[in-house]
Formats: C-alpha cells, structure tokens, sequence
C-alpha cells in the first residue's frame, strides 16, 4: 500500500517564537566541531519515547490520560531538553521515532534555538502516523524534501490481526548529491506480548524496506530506524545485514559491522544488557565517513545509560540513545 503525503515547511513565525522561549546548554558532542569534507551529511536517529503533546485526543497511553503529573510546564520543558540535545548534535537530517503529531514537530522547531540562523535551520519537515494514529515518524531537514510517500504491510487472514504498525516513510531529500538522497525511516513492532509471537511482523517490515530498495534500484539511499530487533537477529555478511523478502537476500551496509565502529555497545539498555536495536542501513553509492552512538551530553546518566523519560517526576530524555552518521557519495564504482 503507497500513498503520497503532504509535506509542511515551519513557518516564519517560528523562528520569533525560538527566540523568545529557547535557551541551550554547552554540551559536547560525538560529532562536536564537525569539519567534514564537503559534500558529506550527516543525520541524527532517536526513537524520543512517547513524545505526546498535551492535548488529548483518547489515543494517548494511559499514563499521559487524566493525570496534573503531564502538563503544559512538563511538556515544555521536555521540548527545551530536547531542543538542547539537537542543539548540540547539529545534524543536517533529523529522524524521530515515538513522536505523536505534526504539532508536535512544529513546537520542536519553535524552541530551537539555531532556528534563527538561516544556515542552520530546519526549514523542511515531514511527519507520519502509525495506521492507528497513536505514534509515528518525522523527519527534520535543513535540505529540501521534495517528495513523500509512505508504504504499509497490510495482511488480513483468519486467525492473525494485524497490530498498530509504523508505516515505511519514504523522502527524497535535496542534499548537494549529484541526484536527491532517498531516505526511509520506520518504526518495527515491538517484543511487546512475546518476541516469538511478534517476529512475523517484524519479518513482514523487513521485507517491505528490502523490497522497495530493489524496486527503486536506487544505492543512493540511507534506512534509519528503531527496528526492535538488535544486530546479532540479522543475518549478516561482512560489513552488510543481508535483508530477506520473499526468499530474496539484499545486501545493505550496516555501520555496526565496519571494524571502525565495532567498539559501539548499543542503543537500549534493557534487563541489564545492551541492545543495537536501532540502524542505519545505507546504501552501496554512499561512503560512512562516521558512525556513533550519542552518549555524550545530559541524556545520558553517568553510567552512559539512555536517561529515560519518566512522566511521574517529568524528567529524563528517552530510553533510547541516539544514532549519528555522516555520509557522502561515492563519485565511482571503485571508491
């Protein structure tokens, strides 16, 4: 299933209201004092848990319904957190996963500081609901996105009901690449009700993005999400996560397998180990000039754990860390 989605651009008004209600801290950065060659991109993916506003629509998780704990001032003040970790990352391309509307992606752009600055701002943006219009994906981008689509598993069959999933969002994005970069973000299904029991979903999503990477026959492309399935659940060869669908293997690049970021530990920290849950899969036309994973600044504790956001004290961040890579094109076969 593919449908065409309305792109928005923030408009000038937001850029009076960041100045008015942002503030930012001094904090470092994996990729602090970017000096990357020209040409290069780089891009932020964070799942930022649950990021509700306070308007209630019913579709909120119970914990965000009929509580004083989530309010106006709360919400604000997670929104200038926020604001301050994108700050201090300064990525070219933003992906979020867990976030619930469009108004909300608006208010995240308001409270940002660098708005202010035409070189830095986030000029163009994109957001897409899950089927069930609980949590969906976004995509911030100082480059112009000039084309949205979105792709969805969609099987109905006795016995199995098909969950709320994330759409595959599809942007082409005009960068300073000799063609625009496409650029795919999803939201897979979650452990939740047993892994076993949820993996045909998974499975199902998998297929959808390798699927539509050999239907476009485009290398020029970069997969960020929060897969919930960690790196060792994938098949592997070398340096790529070989993707199946329909009993077709396709190789894709994975930061995590290239020896220079090997060291990485993980995203989600969860009964007491890490998982790499959240990806990059980039396509064979591109160079990583970089990977890490963010844990440098206020969103993480001092045991470099994510610091989660908890609604009964309105503190912390997310459960998930960040991603971060930076990429360019590849000007021939044998780069």
């Amino acid at each position: 299933m593919k449908k065409d989605t309305k792109l928005f651009k923030m408009l000038a008004f937001s850029f009076v209201l960041v100045l008015f209600f942002a503030s930012c801290h001094n904090l470092s950065s994996s990729f602090a004092g970017r000096g990357y060659r020209q040409g290069a991109l780089s891009i932020t993916s964070w799942n930022i848990q649950t990021f509700f506003d306070t308007q209630t629509s019913g579709r909120e998780y119970s914990d965000f319904i009929g509580t004083k704990l989530w309010n106006e001032e709360v919400y604000v003040k997670r929104l200038e957190r926020l604001c301050q970790t994108m700050e201090a990352l300064s990525s070219d391309l933003f992906i979020f996963q867990e976030i619930e509307n469009e108004a909300v992606l608006v208010d995240i752009v308001n409270y940002l500081k660098t708005q202010g600055n035409p070189a830095l701002a986030y000029s163009h943006a994109v957001f897409i609901p899950s089927r069930d219009n609980v949590l969906g994906c976004a995509i911030l981008s100082r480059y112009p996105i000039i084309s949205c689509t979105t792709h969805q598993i969609d099987y109905r069959f006795e016995g199995k009901k098909q969950p709320d999933t994330r759409p595959l969002m599809e942007v082409l994005v005009q960068a300073h690449f000799s063609k625009p970069l496409r650029v795919y973000t999803s939201h897979w299904k979650s452990k939740s009700g047993g892994a076993e029991q949820s993996e045909f979903w998974r499975d199902a999503q998998e297929a959808l993005i390798a699927r539509r990477i050999r239907e476009t026959g485009d290398q020029l492309y970069v997969f960020a999400a929060d897969c919930n399935r960690d790196l060792s659940e994938f098949a592997q060869d070398g340096q790529y996560i070989v993707l199946d669908t329909e009993g077709q293997r396709l190789k894709t690049q994975s930061p995590y397998l290239f020896d220079a970021f090997a060291d990485e530990d993980g995203t989600y920290f969860f009964q007491k180990e890490w998982n790499k849950i959240d990806h990059f899969f980039i396509g064979e036309a591109l160079h990583i000039l970089s990977f890490c994973i963010e844990r440098k600044g206020l969103h993480v504790d001092k045991d470099g754990i994510p610091y989660r956001f908890s609604i009964w004290n309105g503190q912390g961040y997310s459960d998930h860390l960040p991603i971060s890579c930076v990429v360019s094109e590849k000007m021939n076969k044998n780069d």
